[in-house]
């Protein structure tokens, strides 16, 4: 999947169009309540929407550029105020900060490679459970092979396929679960496969 765009509230729809142009961005949809802006470079677009309430807006806006400081320098040159210059901060990225005339946050930085991959970087992922149906023919074949050659006998995943071609889409399920979720060696205990297997159905 990939983010559509994000969508900020302003008070005077006039004003807040003029300020992203002179920010540098083309205006792809004007209307008296919404706008759309695209960026000059890369695909990602984000809106403005006429809010005439009393709000305050606590997200911020980011916006990247490798050359920011003479990005910056050239919008103070055509009038726009800035909160922060370009400051190195201590999560690697350098940032300057502004507002938008509805008060929005905004926030122009580079951050290179760090942007993705900073050093502390983790990666978290929800994991989707595996089908019913192939939970339960994994304990099938743990407990035939269980009940041929007792409780020490091991398998890998391919154990579960009689033909380890004709349902690739099942066998790379069984693959990520064995060696992205669970990190098992190649081959393990029968025993020890049917009680995890076991515990996700029980957790159904």
């Amino acid at each position: 999947m990939n983010m559509n765009q994000v969508t900020l509230p302003v008070r005077d729809m006039v004003a807040a169009t003029q300020f992203y142009l002179t920010l540098g961005f083309t205006q792809i949809v004007d209307t008296p309540h919404y706008a759309r802006f695209a960026c000059p470079a890369g695909d990602s677009t984000f809106s403005l929407m006429l809010d005439e309430t009393s709000f305050r807006n606590s997200a911020t806006l980011y916006f990247e550029h490798e050359a920011l400081d003479d990005w910056v320098a050239q919008l103070q040159a055509r009038g726009i105020a800035f909160e922060q210059e370009p400051k190195d901060e201590p999560y690697l990225w350098r940032e300057a900060v502004l507002r938008d005339p509805s008060g929005n946050k905004v926030i122009l930085y580079w951050a290179g490679e760090n942007r993705l991959n900073p050093p502390w970087r983790v990666t978290i992922k929800q994991e989707t459970p595996m089908r019913l149906e192939l939970q339960r023919q994994m304990i099938r074949v743990c407990d035939a092979k269980i009940a041929q050659k007792g409780e020490k006998v091991g398998l890998s995943f391919y154990a579960f396929f009689a033909n380890k071609n004709d349902d690739p889409e099942r066998l790379m399920e069984a693959a990520r679960w064995w060696i992205e979720t669970h990190r098992l060696d190649h081959f393990e205990k029968a025993v020890k496969i049917k009680k995890m297997v076991q515990a996700e159905l029980n957790e159904r």
